[in-house]
């Protein structure tokens, strides 16, 4: 991204933990979701060992969103750049990176920037893109700070399973399923039993208003 029609922005945040633990955690996007509260779920698609893309899932607006991302770690200098490949207007293009430099006291810190252009360069656009853009950031970094200083027994808590199955039909009516979570009770045994159990419990999509 280049031109006098790049905005730049810049968010930090002090760690009380080493920065190789830092950076381990922004290096691995599959674990993304346990630092950005916006981010569902990340699927690895390629890594050639310099750059690495991924599909991403987010919450946004009330509606759940997939875009796809690129990524470039930088192991020795403790940085990440990344591109979304995918946005929504006004935004035109976005990226930045991630950096983690060592503190004193076994701390580091944080600093996260993005550059973006947003279509037309309209003022009222350009202000709610940073705003939004903002406000993502400090969540981010105030997440991460969060869970790296608490990383004692963090993969004891993090559990992960997969599984497949081919549809013989459109995946339009395979993504408005798993849309419809909080109709599973009525559609899926196993979901139905759990929500026996737990009669208090919300709906799965409880927390996309």
């Amino acid at each position: 991204m280049s031109g006098e029609r790049v905005h730049r922005m810049r968010h930090s945040v002090e760690v009380a933990a080493p920065a190789g633990v830092v950076y381990a955690l922004l290096a691995d996007a599959v674990r993304r979701p346990l630092y950005c509260p916006p981010v569902l779920h990340v699927e690895r698609l390629d890594f050639d060992g310099t750059r690495e893309h991924s599909r991403v899932w987010e919450s946004a607006g009330g509606h759940i969103r997939p875009s796809l991302s690129t990524r470039v770690p930088h192991l020795h200098e403790r940085r990440v750049e990344f591109v979304q490949l995918r946005h929504e207007a006004p935004v035109e293009s976005i990226g930045g990176e991630w950096t983690v430099v060592e503190g004193a006291g076994g701390r580091s810190v944080v600093t996260l920037r993005h550059e973006y252009t947003v279509a037309g360069d309209h003022g009222d656009d350009v202000a709610w893109v940073g705003l939004v853009t903002g406000d993502n950031a400090r969540a981010e970094l105030e997440s991460l700070r969060r869970i790296a200083e608490r990383r004692d027994g963090l993969d004891d808590l993090v559990l992960s399973f997969e599984d497949s199955v081919r549809v013989n039909g459109p995946g339009e009516l395979v993504y408005d399923f798993l849309y419809r979570a909080a109709d599973w009770p009525g559609l899926v045994p196993h979901v139905q039993r759990c929500f026996s159990r737990f009669p208090s419990s919300k709906p799965l999509n409880s927390r996309f208003p």
